[in-house]
């Protein structure tokens, strides 16, 4: 519908590229994330764990330590900003291209 080409199909959820190296994800309402949650702000990152320190040093409060997805293949760790507003720190396991 917006033209954008696909580059990560994971079922329930779906990864567009929308410019070299940014990329939009779709996921279906209350499957990958609660159904309270309208909108997660995912930062991709090349050391999930470093990053989640990093924050929690600054004082960010985690919802839990980093964990791994099998069923998505990546590793992630969710804070909330000040607004609320879900943001996770990812890490796929096979690169996005």
């Amino acid at each position: 519908m917006l033209g954008l080409a696909l580059v990560r199909d994971q079922g329930v959820c779906r990864v567009y590229a929308t410019a070299p190296g940014a990329y939009l994800g779709f996921c279906a309402r209350g499957y990958a994330v609660p159904s309270d949650v309208r909108v997660v702000l995912t930062l991709l990152v090349d050391d999930v764990a470093a990053a989640h320190a990093a924050l929690v040093a600054a004082g960010g409060e985690a919802e839990g330590p980093p964990r791994h997805s099998d069923a998505f293949r990546c590793t992630s760790s969710f804070f909330r900003d000040p607004n609320g507003y879900l943001v996770e720190l990812q890490r796929f396991d096979e690169p996005l291209p």
